[in-house]
């Protein structure tokens, strides 16, 4: 474990080192993962002690929270419509008429759908607990194409999964939307988004329609609502645009 620690330590004081920040989060992530299994070695009497009780994690920059544009979002969309395979433009919308993470939806099966109650279950999450996301007509829109269209290709037809993968690959459903979200991240001209920032965008888009932070948390599945305050700027946007328009209504009493 000190080998591990002492073998980021040191790569990280490397100056200028153009991979430090993703360094630190990959360090961060393996440093919890060591910390749980220590601590369930402890549980079943396998240690009497973690090696890893003291480890600390690398100071990292604060959270990156990067959404579509109000500019962006037509752009974004046409380029999805262009994609050539029905399969990952599906999904890419569904990710963003949802909020859904990249895992929760890709690894959807056919009878977590429940179209007459406009809403998919999940049975196990991020959390470790079950829920449902709510359809908004967009999102039926989509699912109800997949299901018209799941006959016209074996790869459809033959599958539980709502995205299932090409033949010859590892898991049942597909993995990674990198490629296809790549293209249209290039067509549309957008920079520096990632698939997971559909999420972000998601959030957005419902606090500018009026959602308050605790639907947006009840909307994402987040265990805590304090996860969902680095969205707390949008609130105060709105909250300024209320003000200032009140302020307006004064302006035009006082000038009668």
């Amino acid at each position: 474990l000190s080998v591990v620690i002492d073998h980021y330590q040191r790569y990280l004081h490397i100056p200028d080192n153009p991979e430090r920040e993703d360094i630190i989060h990959h360090g961060n992530h393996y440093a919890t993962l060591l910390k749980r299994m220590f601590n369930l070695a402890v549980k079943w009497g396998l240690l009497e002690k973690s090696p890893a009780a003291n480890l600390d994690k690398f100071k990292e920059k604060p959270h990156r929270a990067r959404y579509l544009m109000k500019e962006e979002l037509p752009r974004f969309l046409k380029a999805v419509e262009e994609l050539d395979d029905g399969l990952s433009k599906a999904a890419i919308k569904l990710l963003l008429f949802t909020g859904g993470r990249r895992g929760e939806i890709l690894s959807l099966q056919w009878h977590q759908m429940k179209l007459n109650e406009k809403r998919l279950f999940l049975l196990t999450t991020k959390n470790g607990k079950s829920r449902s996301i709510i359809l908004n007509d967009k999102a039926m829109a989509v699912v109800k194409g997949l299901k018209k269209h799941k006959n016209s290709l074996k790869r459809t037809a033959d599958s539980v999964y709502l995205f299932p993968s090409r033949d010859g690959s590892r898991r049942p459903y597909m993995l990674d939307l990198r490629i296809p979200f790549g293209k249209v991240c290039e067509s549309a001209g957008i920079e520096g988004l990632r698939v997971h920032d559909l999420r972000h965008s998601f959030a957005t888009l419902a606090l500018q329609g009026g959602a308050s932070l605790y639907d947006v948390s009840k909307l994402l599945g987040h265990s805590d609502i304090s996860m969902t305050q680095r969205y707390a700027h949008m609130v105060d946007d709105s909250l300024q645009k209320a003000t200032d328009d009140m302020a307006g209504v004064l302006d035009g009493l006082v000038t009668k």
